[in-house]
Formats: structure tokens, sequence, C-alpha cells
């Protein structure tokens, strides 16, 4: 029995390094949304996004969409919007 503890050690290690090596990749791509994040799976659900990924999209694309139209309101109005409403994206 006690073989078969030791022969199983090595494959424990490796599996565990390629775990860290794994958990560090994955690291760099995460975001912490703390408090937003019960309102976060809300709007996913909402909406029918299977994936935090295709949220994370939606989310941007949205902004992105929005960030153009008030673009073309500033540009064809040629209104003044007060600073403490632009957006970084105008």
């Amino acid at each position: 029995m006690a073989e078969s503890a030791s022969s199983s050690e090595p494959q424990r290690t490796v599996r565990y390094l390629s775990q860290q090596l794994s958990d560090r990749r994955r690291a760099k791509t995460r975001v912490n949304i703390g408090e937003a994040y019960a309102q976060w799976t809300q709007v996913k659900d909402f909406h029918g996004i299977k994936t935090h990924v295709e949220m994370a999209n939606f989310l941007l694309d949205r902004t992105a969409s929005d960030c153009i139209i008030l673009h073309q309101i500033v540009l064809y109005s040629k209104c003044i919007i007060p600073e403490s409403y632009r957006s970084p994206c105008v």
C-alpha cells in the first residue's frame, strides 16, 4: 500500500504544478466586480446570456453603441454638454 502512495506522488506533483500554472493564467484575466455581482447575474439572466464572456461583450458593445449615438448627437446638434455629463468616449 505504501508503494502505491509513493508511485502516485509524482502524478500529484505534476497535476499540482499544472493547476498552479492554469490558475496564474486565469488570474491575469479576472475582474473583481464585488457587490455588483448580484446585479451582473440579474442582467445576465434577464437577457438570456449564458456565459460571463458573452455578458462582458454585450456590455462593451452596448457601451460602444451608446458612445457612437452620443457622439452623433453632439456633432449634429452642436450642443454643449457640461463637463460633468461628458462621457470618456466623446
